[in-house]
């Protein structure tokens, strides 16, 4: 890959993203179909996109060949940083955001007769996270497994890894993934980021399989957290 190639391709990858994350069209959608919630289009769409990366994008991109030792550290590592990155996460929204009740129908009434020009946003950010809150086990860890493909795989497919475009691209796909979370609000982009660079460091030295297994551990976790807090906002997918 020549460096002008290089360039081109990150510059067209990060508008693109940029302008229209799968998140972002995942609540396009959502939001003009009224049988489609946010949660179920965002997972048919991550799945379709991960999906793609993966048959497109060469295999050694994506995995490393180890031994088995060096593959059981990388195992212990990923479930390691799953842990400690929900726990940061977790206090980070509530150190710096604060967690707030969701908001109720008599809530937002009251909310858009004091701002009427809010309205529609505001009940479409209630409408976004109560559907990521109402989530299923199985959709949260399909969704972590596909950020992963789409976002370590998919941002750098037309590179070869190891080489400085490649290292480029996967750091333009750390950034966007942790963009990506904009729309469950603004405090999500700075709680992502300790999972973003563990799951980057993780993909450079054993591959997306440690990705996938930490952010699918990490959604576990919120999973079994979000039972003891189901009146309060916290991390997410």
């Amino acid at each position: 890959m020549t460096a002008m190639t290089s360039w081109y391709d990150f510059s067209i990858l990060a508008l693109g993203f940029a302008c229209w994350s799968p998140s972002t069209f995942a609540r396009s959608i959502g939001g003009k179909v009224r049988q489609l919630n946010f949660s179920s289009v965002y997972v048919l769409t991550t799945t379709g996109l991960a999906i793609s990366s993966a048959l497109f994008s060469p295999v050694s991109n994506m995995f490393l060949a180890h031994t088995i030792l060096i593959d059981g550290v990388g195992l212990f590592c990923a479930l390691l940083a799953a842990f400690v990155t929900s726990r940061i996460d977790r206090s980070i929204v509530r150190k710096f955001f604060g967690l707030k009740p969701l908001p109720t129908k008599s809530s937002i009434q009251r909310d858009a007769e004091v701002v009427s020009s809010s309205y529609l946003i505001f009940l479409e950010k209630v409408k976004v996270a109560h559907s990521i809150r109402t989530m299923s086990l199985l959709q949260l860890i399909i969704v972590g497994a596909g950020e992963e493909f789409v976002f370590r795989v998919g941002v750098p497919i037309s590179s070869t890894r190891g080489t400085c475009g490649w290292f480029l691209l996967t750091l333009l796909g750390t950034v966007l993934f942790t963009y990506s979370h904009h729309i469950f609000g603004k405090g999500q982009i700075i709680s992502k980021l300790p999972l973003a660079v563990s799951s980057l460091l993780l993909f450079w030295l054993w591959g997306i399989w440690a990705c996938v297994v930490c952010h699918a551990c990490y959604n576990i976790i919120y999973w079994r957290t979000r039972k003891t807090s189901m009146g309060e906002v916290g991390s997410d997918c």
